[in-house]
């Protein structure tokens, strides 16, 4: 299809602001080849305000993106302003060109970064970055030197994910102290820190964690939204988050199951959780919990009341399940609806004492229900 209309380029007269949102959905290596595309694309690329550069296919192939081609690339750049840089290193780098590039994407009033460090996860990032007035969303991949030199001062960042790093107690409480704006917290994969204190960080609302060894204490109590996934050691305890409102809890996962194989420990541990999570309105159980509940069911455990008015739960449902989901329903007078899927997880049928048990039905509250 021919571009111009009587003899006018119809590419070359959309507003920049168009031609920079079309550009955004590509990464810049192929953004700077559409310089060629007519003369009002031939400048586009570098005033573009997003920068995407990596060395990975999407499907884990490497693609030949070095450190010259770069480094060359932004010393062409001219935007002003740059709203999202995504960056993975390439390999064969040294540490000032990550600095420096690092450095660059700062000066220009970077609001999202993301920054992946497969290659070099003892990085260790200079003052500058910890300096960022204009940063509002950060995503950090394989780094396990996050130590700042100085006092965090991040005054707009509000979505932070830190993905395979090691956290100390103290870089954590700096980095949180000194970003007074931060709403959303996300921790996959990640070593430490051994108390996760939040309460000094008020504007904090949504906290999830995935497969994270640590930490083993939780204070959020400014905190509206908690998940807490497949955690590879015993879920932490939740000290404080009185203000939850929605919570996620999957907190076992097949590895742990031949680790902690003690009935007891397993319903005291799940039954602590969930007076925690009493006052909680929209609640979602992942995985062998229901199966734990009725262990404790049948050992004539009592359960808290809670205050639930939506309740979703994804397990294997068979008749190990039963007397927890039943005595869950049962204490929740305010429920509306129960969301059910069925899922595969590995159960727990080793715990109950007969192999083939009759439960009697329990009368519960009418509530919508709602099922694959």
């Amino acid at each position: 299809m021919d571009p111009s209309v009587d003899g006018v380029d119809m590419i070359s007269s959309m507003p920049p602001e168009i031609l920079h949102h079309i550009l955004s959905f590509i990464r810049t290596q192929y953004a700077i080849r559409t310089s060629v595309l007519s003369r009002g694309w031939r400048h586009v690329w570098c005033e573009t305000p997003f920068l995407d550069f990596d060395c990975f296919h999407r499907y884990g192939i490497r693609r030949q993106l070095t450190a010259q081609d770069i480094s060359q690339t932004l010393i062409l750049y001219r935007a002003p302003k740059i709203t999202s840089c995504h960056l993975r290193m390439p390999r064969n780098l040294r540490e000032h060109e990550m600095n420096s590039w690092i450095e660059f994407v700062v000066s220009r009033n970077v609001e999202k970064l993301s920054l992946f460090f497969d290659c070099y996860p003892n990085h260790v990032f200079e003052k500058i970055f910890y300096l960022s007035s204009s940063l509002k969303q950060l995503c950090i991949w394989h780094c396990d030197m996050m130590i700042p030199g100085c006092t965090v001062s991040l005054k707009s960042l509000r979505k932070l994910k830190l993905w395979d790093c090691h956290l100390y107690d103290e870089s954590v409480a700096n980095i949180l102290s000194g970003s007074p704006v931060l709403e959303t917290l996300r921790l996959d994969y990640c070593t430490g820190p051994q108390r996760l204190d939040l309460s000094k960080s008020p504007s904090l609302r949504r906290l999830k964690i995935l497969w994270c060894p640590g930490p083993t204490e939780i204070v959020a109590p400014h905190v509206h939204y908690l998940s807490l996934s497949n955690s590879s050691e015993p879920p932490p305890t939740l000290v404080d988050v009185s203000s939850l409102t929605e919570a996620s809890i999957d907190i076992i996962d097949s590895v742990n199951l031949c680790r902690l194989l003690n009935a007891d420990f397993l319903q005291t541990m799940v039954l602590k959780m969930l007076a925690k999570l009493q006052n909680v309105k929209r609640l979602t159980f992942t995985g062998p919990i229901l199966e734990i509940l009725s262990l404790a069911e049948l050992h004539g455990v009592p359960f808290p009341t809670f205050k639930v008015e939506t309740l979703t739960v994804e397990t294997n449902f068979t008749r190990y399940v039963i007397p927890g989901l039943a005595r869950l329903l049962q204490n929740s007078p305010e429920l509306k609806m129960l969301i059910a899927h069925a899922g595969y997880q590995v159960g727990i049928q080793v715990f109950f004492p007969h192999k083939h048990l009759s439960f009697s039905c329990i009368l519960i509250r009418p509530c919508k229900l709602v099922t694959d």
